[in-house]
């Protein structure tokens, strides 16, 4: 999906293209939750229209609007992320989750003073899983030690919670530090496996760390759960030697 054909379905008075006719009787929470379902497997625009149908619903829902950012971040679309974070401080002008990811999205675009800035007013407003997730992901892999002290903090107020557990794998992965990866990731997959997502951070964190029959049996599973996510089969194909492909190796597993 382009990244115009991806803002028309962040339109708040979108029907939402791809949508079910029969989800039309849902109301904002059941589209936030059927969103993070998606978001939680990966499936980042499909869960981007749900959130767009929740704030068609409330427009003050604070949940549709930061799994929106979370999506337009993880996706890549970091402009459009800090556009929609303004559009959602004007409907929640004191939400400290909407201005932590909009910290995050103005960090990947390189201005990381402003992000700490716009990081530390979102500490002010109160304290919370996100707030921390985002202060970790602004710090990213300049200053590591700090960054993992904000991770524990999210962990410490939502750990039980998929989406923090998800979140501080992900920021581990992406940032290489594997092992600290590897720990998140077991439990989350031990107390939720039918997130598939989780399974396919396993198995590149096991992949990174030259464990290659354990990360073989968890891109399995990623597989199994997902069969139609190409990533997920590429990883395994890659780990089970026939994928052949030094470049691929290289950016399943981001060396």
């Amino acid at each position: 999906m382009g990244d115009q054909d991806r803002f028309g379905h962040l339109e708040l008075d979108s029907a939402g293209e791809g949508v079910a006719r029969t989800e039309r009787t849902f109301d904002a929470e059941e589209y936030v939750r059927k969103a993070g379902d998606l978001e939680w497997n990966g499936e980042h625009d499909g869960a981007l229209r749900l959130y767009a149908r929740a704030l068609s619903h409330n427009p003050h829902h604070e949940g549709a609007w930061v799994g929106q950012l979370r999506c337009l971040v993880a996706v890549g679309d970091n402009d459009e992320a800090i556009l929609w974070a303004e559009k959602a401080a004007e409907y929640l002008p004191r939400s400290g989750p909407v201005r932590a990811w909009k910290a995050v999205a103005v960090a990947r675009t390189g201005a990381t003073g402003e992000a700490q800035t716009i990081s530390d007013d979102a500490l002010r407003l109160g304290n919370s899983p996100d707030v921390w997730l985002a202060r970790g992901w602004v710090h990213g892999t300049s200053r590591p030690e700090p960054a993992a002290r904000c991770m524990d903090k999210a962990l410490e107020l939502g750990g039980k919670d998929p989406g923090v557990l998800l979140q501080v794998a992900s920021f581990y992965t992406e940032t290489k530090r594997y092992s600290r990866g590897l720990k998140v990731l077991q439990e989350l997959t031990a107390a939720r496996p039918a997130i598939s997502y989780s399974w396919y951070l396993l198995g590149q964190c096991y992949g990174a760390l030259g464990m290659r029959d354990q990360a073989v049996q968890a891109l399995e599973q990623a597989v199994s759960k997902a069969p139609t996510r190409r990533a997920y089969r590429e990883a395994l194909l890659v780990v089970q030697g026939r994928g052949g492909l030094a470049t691929v190796l290289k950016r399943i597993f981001r060396r």
